[in-house]
């Protein structure tokens, strides 16, 4: 009911701004050209868009001067963006007050996540993204997880890299600044004139010799490239890459230093310097990261109303943690590993009945694969761990167009259903192997918006409801603590972990143009 009152409320205030237009000749509303996708998974004007969306243009980006997706989505109102320690160290994204696990990130409309984090979440590899050839950042604020899945539940960003244009183009450019900072980044692309080939390839290499403290260093290098081919008039396939390789030098964990009292009786104030060291640095604890994304697309116009569209991807992430004895506290040297690998296969049709209707149903299969090496430099403490799901997954989606574009509606529905595999450990004693493993419970998604555009006053009322999910990490299911000293492996997961779910509500008032009122009316109300 507070929802719908929030609505009600909207509009009327909408019927309000358009009766006090005194303006004998209203002017005319300009068309917008922009064109977004990750508000219904398809290419929509602004106008269509009955979600609540941000756009960050490759140009804005470039008059920033920002270098990294974390740093760039700091201006999105409702994102909590923060990293820990500078350039490199974690960087974490909260959406509307939610958790980091509920944002997902996508790379050109492909969910990109790695498999063997603790909440199977982007988390660990967000400071990994540089721009080095980017086209457009797409930000959906609401849940998308009928559209994209999984980790979905508050918004969606996408990042999407630059189709190639005819001829052949290129630039280079350096940046140096505070810290140490040494940025070189590189572009080229070519193609026909006929539009049926092109390429595009991009490198950048971002380096802080310095960093915070003057002994932090971190270094990333990215490589992208985007091939396009247009055999026909009617067939498009795509192939896109992106790498990634970064090491940075971490700190120790906070810990106590100097004199001490003699029991934990007493209680004493936590002065920095005095009594507690807080982020030393550690001359031997390093950790590399790295990542490798492979897309290949086909888009094939079967009949003038009758589209179909496939992709997969193969995603490898890996992270190495190295620590020596050198640092603040109890230091033991070890090397942990963190493989993922996702593989996802999608195939949808898009059926366009008519001029108002657009109808989407569609099928992916995703399989994933945790893996955990640890190493001791005597070799007695050495373990490794290998875990693997997988689900099928079914979706549809109907928009809906009505009174010459002004009414906007859609609907979406998505269902995946899981499988799980037994995981295998190097111990003898490993956990969960005398657990009776059984899928868990299927996720089912909905998702509804509306939008009305006011063309008199130049204002949408939109309102979006639906439910997210996110499904749980094979690190909750079947994660692990190997003790060196016990030689036993901790079980701290749990294989029958349901999907998370979570219900969210929105209406919005949003100003498209206007030369005599703000380009923006800030009533947004908001209900999970």
């Amino acid at each position: 009911m507070r929802f719908l009152a929030i609505l009600f409320t909207a509009i009327f205030l909408t019927i309000s701004i358009s009766a006090q237009q005194t303006t004998p000749t209203p002017t005319p509303t300009p068309t917008v050209k922009e064109t977004v996708n990750i508000s219904a998974n398809t290419e929509q004007t602004v106008e269509q868009v009955s979600k609540t969306i941000n756009v960050i243009s490759a140009q804005e980006l470039r008059d920033r001067a920002d270098f990294s997706l974390a740093e760039s989505l700091r201006t999105i109102p409702g994102f909590r963006v923060s990293q820990t320690g500078g350039f490199g160290r974690l960087a974490t994204i909260k959406t509307r007050g939610l958790r980091n696990q509920d944002t997902a990130i996508l790379i050109d409309g492909i969910r990109f996540r790695d498999a063997s984090a603790i909440t199977g979440d982007a988390s660990p590899f967000l400071s990994d993204f540089t721009l080095t050839s980017v086209n457009k950042i797409e930000v959906l604020r609401g849940s998308g997880s009928s559209l994209y899945g999984t980790n979905a539940i508050g918004g969606v960003i996408d990042f999407q890299t630059p189709k190639p244009q005819s001829g052949t183009h290129g630039q280079f450019s350096t940046a140096f600044g505070g810290y140490g900072l040494q940025r070189y980044r590189g572009n080229i692309g070519s193609g026909t004139k006929d539009g049926k080939f092109g390429f595009n390839l991009g490198v950048s290499r971002t380096l802080y010799t310095e960093g915070i403290d003057g002994d932090d260093r971190a270094a990333n290098t990215n490589f992208q490239s985007r091939i396009e081919f247009n055999p026909t008039e009617n067939t498009n396939i795509s192939g896109r890459f992106f790498v990634s390789d970064a090491d940075v030098k971490l700190n120790s964990s906070p810990d106590t230093f100097g004199t001490l009292p003699a029991s934990n009786a007493t209680i004493i104030n936590a002065n920095r310097g005095v009594n507690f060291v807080a982020d030393a640095n550690d001359s031997d604890n390093f950790q590399k990261s790295n990542f490798f994304s492979g897309q290949v697309s086909l888009t094939q116009i079967i009949t003038s109303n009758l589209i179909f569209q496939g992709s997969y991807q193969g995603l490898k992430t890996q992270r190495n943690n190295q620590n020596g004895m050198l640092g603040v506290g109890f230091q033991s040297a070890s090397t942990s590993i963190f493989d993922g690998q996702i593989h996802t296969a999608n195939g949808r049709l898009n059926w366009t009945p008519n001029s108002y209707n657009q109808i989407t149903v569609g099928y992916e299969f995703e399989a994933e694969k945790f893996g955990n090496d640890g190493f001791t430099p005597n070799g007695a403490g050495n373990f490794s761990t290998d875990a693997k799901q997988s689900s099928n997954t079914f979706f549809a989606q109907d928009l809906l167009s009505f009174f010459n574009n002004k009414l906007q509606l859609a609907g979406g529905f998505r269902a995946q259903i899981f499988n799980l595999e037994r995981p295998t450990f190097s111990a003898n004693n490993a956990p969960y192997s005398n657990v009776t493993l059984s899928n868990p419970p299927t996720a089912y998604t909905f998702d509804g918006s509306a939008a009305y555009f006011f063309e008199q006053s130049g204002t949408k009322i939109r309102a979006h409801i639906g439910n997210g999910y996110r499904v749980p990490s094979l690190y909750e299911r079947f994660g692990t603590f190997y003790s060196s000293f016990s030689a036993a492996f901790i079980a701290l997961g749990n294989p029958a972990l349901k999907p998370e779910k979570q219900s969210l509500s929105t209406a919005a008032l949003t100003k498209i143009s206007s030369t005599t009122a703000p380009n923006f009316l800030p009533l947004t109300f908001i209900q999970s």
